[in-house]
């Protein structure tokens, strides 16, 4: 196996960020890429070397939303869950975030079409990692982020 066929059976470490508004809605974008197409997804992505939750956060938020971290103020982790969907594997970190500033819509070829929705009205193809983050937010699977984490049962495509 040849060292790049290797990394890509690492497991990955990704953060999720639910970002809720004034109104107590959500921010969803539109998957583009193949992991998970057309499906809807709160912002996030791997963490990278070296990086901290919340800076993967910070800087996952700033690319697919242009959303700066002057813009967001931070809440809670909710949830660390091992999941295996869409033929990868690894943990995600949910972390809860607030902001009043309005989304830009930024050229991706991953994701994009952002819009606010109440947690009542959530579509229905929703990628699953962001699935698991809503519904332990909504179970309150949260933690003060000095608190430590929960670990939910693994979550299979």
């Amino acid at each position: 196996m040849t060292e790049r066929g290797a990394e890509n059976k690492r497991p990955i470490i990704a953060v999720g960020v639910l970002v809720f508004n004034n109104l107590g809605e959500v921010l969803l974008g539109e998957r583009y890429s193949a992991f998970g197409k057309g499906m809807f997804a709160i912002p996030g992505g791997k963490l990278e070397r070296k990086e901290t939750f919340i800076d993967a956060a910070i800087r996952e938020v700033d690319e697919e939303t242009g959303l700066k971290n002057k813009d967001i103020i931070f809440g809670r982790y909710i949830s660390v869950a091992y999941e295996q969907v869409y033929g990868l594997e690894g943990l995600t970190i949910g972390v809860e975030a607030y902001t009043e500033a309005v989304p830009k819509e930024i050229i991706s070829e991953e994701i994009g079409s952002w819009r606010w929705v109440s947690l009542d009205n959530l579509p229905e193809n929703l990628f699953l990692p962001s699935k698991r983050i809503i519904s332990n937010y909504q179970r309150g699977i949260v933690r003060d982020m000095k608190s430590g984490f929960t670990l939910t049962k693994p979550l299979r495509d």
